[in-house]
């Protein structure tokens, strides 16, 4: 056998290179994303308690109600007067010898006096300062005085002041402006007391230089003074207020050295809203305006004063109405030479009122419906209001009735119901009283004579005064 031998080339592995010195670390690669979150941990151990706060935290809820607490000790302070009634009586004319009601605690007493009038403007040429005529005073009033019972004579008396007159329009050139009137007192007399609103005082007359207002009363009564008018011939100044006083007048328009026509000025308020305006219309208009006036107050507001004309008749200070109690009446307007200067409004009125306050017992607060039978009547006897409403007695004899006690007084109405009775005898007879008032003016009215028989007999008090009828007779 033949050996053969086959020559095999191996390669040889290359040798790795290895440096002598290793190459500079690489930049960091980017970051990774991050992991998912780990498994919570264990709750911590509770740290110490913090300060305490100083801000208030939120109100808290509604708690229940507590307990009632124990009565309280009586009061040693004494209430108002209980079941006390009052009347009023107003009074715009005088009067007198009023008999004073029965039965009152008091009454709280107002006067106040009449208004007084304001002045009329002066009349002049042009050129020249015109001033309007000054407003006038408001009627000083004394507002709820008290007097007491025991000073309280058996009658009254009222006096109630007229309105002071306007001052007269001038129909003469170059004339001043006329004073206007003062208003009248208003009072009350009674027994002892006595109340009374002086007079107010009147507007001056326009002139060339002034026109002032009716002044103040100022001893103990306050009243207010009328409004000024212009030195310079401007609008007239309103009139002034005080707390419970009527308002006083409001001045009348000038005219000034240049023919300017102005206005008048407002009346006073009243306690103290509602100024009134200056008279309606237009200055040298077609209609010059006379002021406005103002009614129904207690006090009233005062009058506007008129304005000023040099083209025509100026117009009046405005005048009350009838129920403009104490207010001031307003100047008269300014004119030119040729033309009427306005007239002073007049002033208001004077008002008293009274203000009974009744004693509780006075009242009838228990006549009601109620029903009292006072038996068998053989004598004169007087009947009691108060009793109750119905009221029965039976006739043993002829008798005289004597009166009744406890009527209501004032603007109360009562009415009280008799149930007579005759006996088993009968033709028993009733004498009444002479005061009482029956139909057709008889003394006494005819009742029934059966015996047995039943009347009813109705009363009614007005004023104290008792209306009688027989309602319904012969019941058997």
């Amino acid at each position: 056998m033949t050996d053969h031998i086959v020559n095999v080339t191996v390669a040889a592995k290359p040798t790795a290179f290895i440096g002598v010195n290793p190459g500079d670390e690489g930049p960091p690669g980017p970051v990774g994303p991050a992991g998912p979150q780990g498994p919570k941990g264990d709750t911590g151990n509770t740290g110490p308690t913090g300060p305490a706060s100083t801000v208030p935290g939120p109100q808290g809820p509604k708690g229940d109600t507590g307990a009632t607490g124990p009565q309280g000790a009586d009061s040693t302070v004494p209430g108002p007067p209980g079941g006390q009634w009052e009347e009023v009586r107003a009074y715009t004319v005088t009067t007198n010898n009023v008999p004073t009601p029965v039965g009152i605690a008091g009454g709280y007493v107002t006067t106040i006096a009449a208004g007084a009038g304001g002045g009329s403007g002066r009349r002049g040429a042009a050129g020249t300062i015109r001033c309007g005529g000054g407003g006038g005073a408001s009627g000083p009033a004394y507002v709820d005085c008290w007097i007491p019972a025991a000073s309280w004579g058996a009658t009254y008396s009222v006096t109630v002041g007229a309105g002071g007159p306007g001052g007269a329009a001038r129909t003469t050139d170059d004339t001043d402006g006329a004073v206007g009137g003062q208003g009248g007192i208003s009072s009350l007399v009674s027994g002892p007391s006595s109340i009374l609103s002086p007079n107010s005082i009147a507007g001056n007359g326009g002139s060339a230089t002034a026109g002032t207002g009716g002044a103040a009363y100022s001893s103990g009564f306050q009243g207010v003074a009328g409004g000024a008018a212009s030195t310079t011939g401007g609008a007239g100044n309103g009139g002034g207020w005080a707390i419970n006083q009527p308002g006083s007048g409001g001045a009348g328009g000038g005219i000034t050295t240049a023919n300017a026509a102005s206005t008048g000025g407002s009346g006073g308020s009243a306690r103290p809203w509602t100024n009134i305006g200056p008279g309606v219309g237009n200055v040298d208009g077609a209609l010059p305006g006379a002021g406005v006036s103002i009614g129904g107050g207690t006090p009233s507001a005062g009058c506007s004063g008129g304005w000023s004309s040099v083209t025509q008749a100026a117009a009046a200070g405005a005048s009350p109405t009838a129920t403009s109690y104490g207010a001031g009446g307003g100047g008269g307007g300014a004119s030119l030479n040729g033309f009427n200067s306005g007239k002073g409004g007049d002033g208001g009125p004077g008002y008293v009122r009274i203000r009974f306050v009744y004693n509780p017992s006075a009242a009838p607060v228990d006549n009601v419906e109620s029903y009292v039978d006072l038996g068998d009547k053989a004598a004169g006897f007087t009947l009691d209001y108060k009793a109750g409403r119905w009221q029965k007695f039976r006739l043993t004899n002829s008798i005289s009735i004597n009166g009744i006690n406890n009527l209501p007084t004032g603007p109360i109405v009562g009415t009280l119901f008799l149930m007579i009775q005759q006996d088993a005898t009968g033709n028993r007879g009733i004498t009444w009283p002479g005061t009482f008032k029956w139909p057709q003016g008889g003394p006494n009215p005819y009742i029934s004579v059966q015996p047995a028989a039943v009347d009813v007999v109705q009363l009614v008090v007005i004023n104290g005064v008792v209306y009688g009828t027989v309602g319904a007779w012969g019941y058997l």
